[in-house]
């Protein structure tokens, strides 16, 4: 009879825990290292799906428990992955030869920033959100319109018009969800035009700072 007994509870014990996903510490499941897949919150219950690197990407699953205010922090790490679509507002022009540095503002170009070296930050937390942060270093490019005038081309244009130019550049990015903001360090305007290439700032260095969208169409982390 006992023996039956310590058997059933061997059966029930068996039963209710098969299934069930181990109970991790938040610094237990950052020293395993996987690469989470999906996040559901339970109360104070994060159920993480994961792919295990350590294990031929086998998925697994766990849960963690986080106390009041606290967050789940994971960082990742990558490469050649970050696409983001970037207007620059603001460039500076450093002074050359007898031109004076000069600051121009507007919204008449629009470019693709590559984000060569990527770390983010996904934080989880218990009320089904989430937030992300993105560092990363690459470069941009895309085209851009100028305003020639015969100030800014030496009288070699008599008449203000605007021309095509292709501008690329360094950029250092910070992304918060959705929205980027992006230093960039040194950038050149290239002519597309015979006309362009009497702009006095054709091929000059400049430095400027941008905004726009991390897009999930051409790429994410």
């Amino acid at each position: 009879m006992k023996l039956s007994s310590t058997l059933l509870m061997l059966i029930l014990v068996s039963t209710i825990s098969y299934g069930q996903s181990p109970i991790l510490t938040i610094e237990e499941f950052k020293d395993k290292k996987l690469w989470i897949i999906d996040v559901k919150s339970s109360l104070d219950t994060l159920k993480i799906n994961s792919y295990d690197p350590n294990d031929n990407d086998t998925i697994v699953s766990h849960n963690i428990i986080l106390k009041r205010n606290e967050g789940l922090g994971v960082w990742t790490t990558s490469c050649f992955s970050h696409f983001s679509v970037i207007t620059v507002p603001i460039k500076v022009r450093p002074s050359f030869s007898d031109v004076p540095q000069s600051a121009f503002s507007g919204l008449t170009n629009a470019g693709v920033n590559f984000g060569v070296y990527n770390k983010r930050l996904d934080r989880y937390f218990v009320n089904d959100k989430k937030s992300s942060h993105f560092f990363s270093a690459g470069f941009i490019f895309g085209p851009s319109i100028e305003t020639l005038t015969p100030l800014n081309t030496n009288n070699k244009v008599k008449i203000e018009n605007k021309q095509l130019f292709i501008f690329t550049g360094i950029s250092l990015t910070y992304s918060y969800n959705d929205i980027a903001f992006t230093l960039i360090p040194a950038g050149f305007d290239f002519a597309t035009t015979k006309e362009g290439r009497e702009y006095i700032y054709n091929k000059k260095l400049w430095w400027g700072f941008g905004i726009g969208l991390k897009t999930s169409l051409l790429g994410h982390l």
